[in-house]
């Protein structure tokens, strides 16, 4: 099922939801490098319409009537129009202004192709330079400078539920509990890089099974019975140790002289133990017989045994005891033999101890309980505080923390019933309230970011100070929001713009914000793939499992020195500097590194430094047995140029199955290349995968392949020439930096939001570059940015559909 913040969506609805989700773009280059891209379709969604006037609209679609589409018609008709179109490239959908915003990155790929005379194909009709530059510029003001008119749209959100991450990091920082997932819960679906996207994140009957199933075992863990930590042991009056003139007699313990009989036993916790003796008495004399209660040597209270024979009296005393072993019994006191009269009845007074019994202790100390019973069990009833008023305190307080608002009255009442009904069921305290932790984790306030629900009618809203502090906490930390960030939103004051400002900061400080690295880095770099990486053991026996860890390692240290320094992004392309231990030096070759510790070293000389060397990187982008230029090019072009290769040709044969292409890896890519339903994919992706050719297939230097020289040298088609991975890192830091950084950015905001970009986006992203420009795009003032953005304070619906 797939939950609104008003409730279920219907199945239409939902199918609906998916068919946007297969078609929205991932991100945009300002300066593409691709080659001609397949049309990715649904930018908009329904109701969405853009900022634009009818005026300037209906100006822009005449132009477009009267000049370009008859250009297009004449040059691109044959091969890119109708269903049938060349590598599923339609231009023929909705030929108007509307549909070139919509289907944007086609568009931007058929500016790239035309500027750069790589279409029409030169069998074909050509236009004039004249004309090719007109509509290219045309397009330029379209896509660029007029899809951000008059922009008001922030965006609509799916209403999302917390991935596997966050469902984990959430439940320690509620409850206490560090409770795996993992292994119980179905994988999160993965959209536009990432598994925080709401429109794949619903709740199949297999979630929701394994939801109740862990709801139940988190809140057994968290609170536990305090009636199970208390003891209660009986002992055999027969069973303890006699003193002299005891002996065992009537299946008692018959103490016949002045004297104590005791027993010893542990004690689990301090506190106040209530001791029990069971007690009956020949009698003569002129008094009763007298027992004391004794414990540890001490009497505890001295007492007379006045019924006859044949009934047991039970006497008992509190004590307060200490953690560990305590002797407990009776003393007789009084003993009393008429020698004069040996045959009269009563005339021998002796005491019979039937049972000892301990039981307590009387009150838990809270020290005694785990953090997480001391978090959630905040009231303790007693004499003072019953049971229900201990409820009534304590379940607003874990409402407000899991739900992360304010709870309502009537959500109260709801869970106090719930608690009622357990008590009428004769459940502890404790198992009363175990109840009610579960049916909050099982709350969709509890498993969704919920937020209010928008108006049908297009308009937007800023949203209020408890669903910023919550979208803000997911984004940096992947969890729910702390004390602070809670505190500010109940006094309304973290929609201040310097308050929000100080708490970005802030928490971008705390040890938390690794979480940022962990989540977003990992998935933007996918150095998941690495996981499945299986270089063959034959050829790289050196490759096992702790190496995969280092790799993966290495690449977080490097991006987490980037977030926790604040330097530029631009970082991560040229760094002379990674982190090593002695496993990873030696496989790189780098001398001077001793232990399984990493440490930061310089390695500019050894031909190492930036993403592109590390590894993680080369190994996830190479086949088990051989590099390939095309997975690492295609891999450089989507994680850091943010463009996405069109699908291969299905017309055009594998690589490895083209049993007539021979010589080097090099040599076969070129003949390769030379098939037409090849070529335009491999123009643009072969020449970066071929500039770190001399890095093996799990990223060891080496100067030779196949028994011939490495040749690292690449160009494009446009004639840019570079070779070999310093230079390739140079050009991407340097005349494609703004490709790469508008990639970041992007893969940023859409991790942030939850959900792919729209048209409407890119303006927002435009905005964020260029005021990050003027601090060297330090990556703390992107992230800031990111923050203060329109899309992640505010939300517009998506109207009447």
């Amino acid at each position: 099922m797939q939950l609104s913040s008003d409730g279920l969506v219907s199945s239409s609805e939902s199918t609906l939801i998916s068919s946007r989700l297969s078609a929205r773009p991932l991100c945009r280059a300002a300066v593409p490098v691709l080659a001609f891209c397949s049309a990715i379709l649904g930018c908009l969604t329904v109701g969405d319409e853009p900022g634009i006037s009818q005026e300037t609209l209906a100006v822009a679609n005449e132009n477009f009537s009267q000049t370009y589409r008859p250009f297009l018609k004449k040059y691109c008709s044959e091969c890119h129009f109708g269903a049938s179109a060349t590598a599923g490239v339609n231009l023929e959908v909705d030929l108007n202004v509307e549909g070139l915003l919509l289907h944007q990155k086609t568009w931007e790929s058929v500016q790239r192709v035309l500027t750069e005379h790589e279409m029409p194909p030169d069998e074909a009709a050509q236009p004039h330079d004249e004309e090719r530059a007109a509509f290219a510029n045309w397009l330029d003001y379209v896509l660029n400078t007029l899809r951000c008119a008059g922009r008001t749209n922030p965006g609509a959100a799916t209403l999302r539920r917390l991935n596997r991450t966050e469902y984990r990091n959430t439940i320690r920082d509620l409850v206490g509990i560090d409770y795996e997932p993992a292994e119980q819960f179905p994988g999160d679906d993965v959209g536009y890089g990432f598994d925080n996207i709401g429109d794949l994140l619903s709740v199949p009957p297999i979630l929701l099974e394994k939801y109740l199933a862990a709801a139940e075992q988190i809140a057994a863990q968290a609170i536990v019975d305090t009636a199970t930590l208390r003891i209660d042991r009986t002992f055999l009056g027969s069973d303890l140790d006699a003193c002299d003139g005891a002996f065992v007699g009537e299946n008692m313990m018959v103490v016949a002289e002045n004297g104590t009989v005791a027993t010893t036993t542990s004690l689990p916790f301090a506190g106040t133990y209530t001791v029990e003796i069971g007690a009956t008495a020949h009698q003569a004399g002129k008094e009763p017989a007298k027992m004391q209660i004794v414990v540890n040597g001490q009497s505890a209270g001295e007492f007379e045994i006045k019924e006859p024979y044949d009934t047991i009296e039970v006497k008992s005393a509190e004590v307060d005891l200490s953690v560990g072993d305590v002797s407990i019994g009776a003393a007789f006191t009084n003993d009393f033999f008429d020698k004069d009269d040996l045959r009269a009845v009563g005339n021998d007074r002796n005491l019979l101890i039937a049972s000892v019994r301990i039981k307590g202790p009387k009150t838990i100390d809270s020290e005694n309980l785990s953090l997480a019973n001391r978090r959630l069990l905040t009231v303790t009833p007693d004499e003072a505080t019953s049971e229900l008023d201990a409820a009534r305190q304590i379940i607003p307080q874990w409402e407000q923390r899991a739900f992360r608002r304010q709870p309502t009255t009537e959500e109260t009442q709801r869970l106090l019933g719930l608690f009622e009904m357990a008590k009428e069921q004769e459940a502890t305290f404790e198992e009363a309230m175990r109840l009610v932790l579960q049916a909050i984790l099982v709350s969709p306030h509890f498993l969704y970011k919920v937020e209010q629900p928008l108006p049908v009618d297009g308009a937007s809203r800023a949203l209020n100070d408890h669903e910023l502090a919550t979208s803000l906490s997911y984004f940096l930390w992947s969890t729910m929001p702390d004390d602070d960030l809670r505190g500010l939103a109940d006094a309304q004051r973290l929609c201040d713009e310097s308050s929000y400002r100080e708490q970005v900061k802030r928490m971008l400080g705390d040890p938390k914000a690794g979480n940022l690295v962990n989540n977003f880095a990992v998935q933007w770099l996918q150095l998941r793939l690495l996981e499945r990486a299986t270089p063959n053991p034959e050829l790289f026996p050196s490759f096992d499992l702790a190496l995969r860890a280092d790799m993966t390692r290495e690449t977080l240290l490097c991006v987490r020195r980037i977030f926790e320094e604040n330097e530029s992004i631009l970082r991560l392309l040229d760094d002379s500097q990674t982190f090593l231990n002695e496993r990873l030096a030696v496989h790189y070759g780098v001398p001077g590194v001793v232990g399984d510790a990493f440490r930061r070293v310089d390695v500019a000389v050894q031909n190492r430094g930036g993403l592109l060397t590390q590894a993680s990187v080369l190994t996830l982008s190479s086949y088990p047995d051989r590099t390939s230029p095309v997975k690492r090019g295609k891999w450089i072009m989507e994680n850091l140029l943010g463009e996405t290769p069109p699908p291969p040709d299905p017309a055009a044969m594998p690589l490895d199955e083209r049993r007539e292409l021979v010589g080097t890896l090099r040599q076969r890519m070129e003949q390769h290349r030379k098939d037409p339903n090849c070529a335009a994919c491999h123009a643009r992706m072969d020449p970066l995968g071929f500039a770190l050719e001399h890095f093996d297939p799990i990223g060891r230097w080496r100067d030779h392949d196949g028994g011939g020289p490495i040749d690292a040298s690449a160009a494009f088609p446009d004639g840019t020439t570079f070779h070999g991975a310093g230079e390739l890192q140079q050009m991407l830091s340097g005349s494609a930096r703004e490709s790469f950084v508008r990639c970041f950015v992007e893969k940023l905001l859409t991790f942030a939001l939850g959900r792919g970009l729209e048209y409407q986006d890119q303006c927002v992203v435009d905005e964020i570059i260029d005021r990050c420009a003027k601090d060297d795009f330090r990556i703390q003032t992107i992230i800031l940015e990111v923050a203060l953005s329109d899309p992640f304070r505010k939300r517009q619906s998506r109207g009447a559909e």
